[in-house]
């Protein structure tokens, strides 16, 4: 991803160009694939027991 493009999409998701003097490059990274993972539809979910198996 290119310097220009990792703004834009920071900027699409609604942070501003002072955020991105604040937060770490990696942590902006996790918010972009937070954000594209949105949309995305599981076949399932863990449960609470699951968890606790786990």
């Amino acid at each position: 991803m290119t310097t220009a493009l990792f703004v834009l999409r920071a900027i699409q998701a609604g942070l501003t160009l002072s955020d991105l003097d604040n937060l770490e490059h990696g942590f902006i990274a996790d918010m972009l694939t937070e954000l594209a993972n949105d949309d995305c539809k599981y076949q399932q979910l863990a449960t609470q027991e699951d968890m606790d198996n786990f």
